[in-house]
């Protein structure tokens, strides 16, 4: 088994949410993915730092999108035109508090 299976195997394995009733099956297993990678990032950033490695976040992960980015993406491509809804959606799905537009 190679360390990219491995961790795979890990990663199927983790079920925080999963039979939260607030949540469906999927809705859960997004949530527990999104856990594991807020936690890895956190713990390489920490890695990264001890060793000196890196200029970036960015060099390390690729650039990561705002919120205010995703709302215009999806906005833009004429998917949901509510921007409020759109903005309350993607808070939800990466586990944020939801607030109103600012604009």
């Amino acid at each position: 088994m190679t360390a990219q299976s491995n961790a795979e195997a890990h990663a199927r394995e983790f079920h925080w949410f999963k039979g939260d009733p607030d949540l469906s099956e999927e809705e859960a297993r997004l949530h527990d993915l999104i856990a594991l990678r807020n936690a890895t990032t956190e713990l390489i950033r920490e890695q990264r730092d001890l060793l000196g490695y890196y200029d970036s976040d960015e060099e390390l992960f690729g650039h990561e999108y705002t919120v205010e980015e995703i709302v215009d993406i999806v906005d833009g491509a004429g998917l949901l035109t509510d921007r409020d809804d759109i903005r309350a959606r993607v808070l939800r799905f990466i586990g944020a508090e939801t607030r109103p537009s600012d604009g």
